[in-house]
C-alpha cells in the first residue's frame, strides 16, 4: 500500500489556528463538537484537501467525526488544546505532515502576477466600500482578503506560507509577539497599496517580472497627449497617459469623480483622482 502524501506545513498552521480560535471563542460548549466539526469541513474545502474531506465525511473508526470529538473532548486538557486534537487526529486518522520547509534569511521572490492579482482584490474591497459606505474599509476587511490570498499563494509556494504564518512580530500595543494579521490589524492601512507595501515589508519579499514583461505597448493611449507624472489631485480623462513613481507609464482607460482606472505593463489599477491638498 503506498505511503499517504504527507499534507502541506502551512495547512497545519491554518488547522491549529482554526480549532485555537473555536476554543477560544467557545470554550467546553456542549455545541463544540460540531463546531469543530464545521471548521474541519470548512478549511478542507478551502485548502481543496481531500484527506481533510475524507476525514471529515466519513469520520473515525466507523463513527462519525462528531461523534469522535465529544468523546475526546471529555479528556481534553486545559492547556495546548489545539495542538494536543490536531495530534489525535493525526494518529487517528493515520494524516501525515510535510516538515517545514527551510525558511533561508532573506527576501522571498515570487511573481509579480501575484502582487497584481493581490491588488486587484483589495481594490475591489476598496470600490465596494466607497460604493456601499462612502468610506474606506476597516482593516479587519483587508486581513480577510489577506488571509485569502495567503492560503492561495501558499499552496504553490511553501516557503512563502512558513514565513507568512510561522513568522511573529512585535508591536508597541501588544503584548508579546503576534501573527502577521494581527500586526496588520494594528496598522496605518488606508489604501490597497498600503496594504501591499506592508506585506513587502513585514515578508521581504520581491516580485520577479517574467522575460519580456515590462515591454508591452500600453494601449488606447493619445500619442498627441504629453505624458505627465501622475498627482491625486490633478483631474484626468480617458486616453491620458501618467508616469507613476511606483508602476510607470500607463494610461488611463476610464475616469468618475474621485479616481480612475490606469492600464499599466502589469494589469489595471484603481488610482485617486481630483483629491483635494
Amino acid at each position: 500500500m503506498p505511503e499517504p502524501k504527507p499534507l502541506s506545513w502551512s495547512l497545519k498552521q491554518k488547522l491549529l489556528a482554526k480549532l485555537r480560535e473555536d476554543f477560544v471563542r467557545h470554550g467546553r460548549s456542549e455545541a463544540l463538537p460540531e463546531l469543530l466539526e464545521g471548521s474541519l469541513a470548512d478549511l478542507a474545502k478551502t485548502a481543496r484537501s481531500e484527506p481533510l474531506r475524507l476525514l471529515v465525511r466519513e469520520g473515525i473508526a466507523g463513527r462519525k467525526l462528531k461523534t469522535t470529538l465529544k468523546a475526546w473532548l471529555k479528556e481534553m486538557p486545559d492547556v495546548h488544546r489545539s495542538a494536543w486534537l490536531v495530534d489525535k487526529l493525526t494518529h487517528a486518522a493515520g494524516l501525515v505532515w510535510a516538515e517545514p520547509a527551510a525558511d533561508v534569511p532573506g527576501p522571498i521572490r515570487l511573481p509579480r502576477a501575484e502582487r497584481t492579482r493581490i491588488e486587484q482584490r483589495l481594490q475591489e474591497l476598496w470600490e465596494t466600500s466607497i460604493d456601499r459606505h462612502d468610506s474606506d474599509p476597516e482593516p479587519e476587511e483587508y486581513a480577510d482578503v489577506l488571509e485569502e490570498e495567503i492560503e492561495r499563494i501558499g499552496r504553490k509556494h511553501e516557503v512563502f506560507a512558513q514565513r507568512a504564518l510561522g513568522k511573529r512580530f512585535s508591536h508597541p500595543s501588544a503584548h508579546g509577539e503576534i501573527t502577521l494579521l494581527e500586526l496588520l490589524n494594528r496598522e496605518q492601512i488606508d489604501s490597497a497599496e498600503s496594504v501591499i507595501r506592508f506585506l513587502e515589508k513585514a515578508l521581504e519579499i520581491e516580485w520577479t517580472q517574467p522575460k519580456g514583461a515590462g515591454t508591452a505597448i500600453v494601449e488606447m493611449a493619445r500619442p498627441e497627449r504629453p505624458v505627465t507624472a501622475y498627482a491625486p489631485t490633478t483631474l484626468y480623462a480617458a486616453g491620458d497617459r501618467i508616469q507613476h513613481p511606483r508602476f510607470g507609464l500607463g494610461v488611463v482607460v476610464s475616469a468618475e469623480p474621485g479616481r480612475l482606472r490606469a492600464r499599466f505593463d502589469d494589469g489595471e489599477r484603481v488610482l485617486a483622482m481630483g483629491r483635494g491638498p
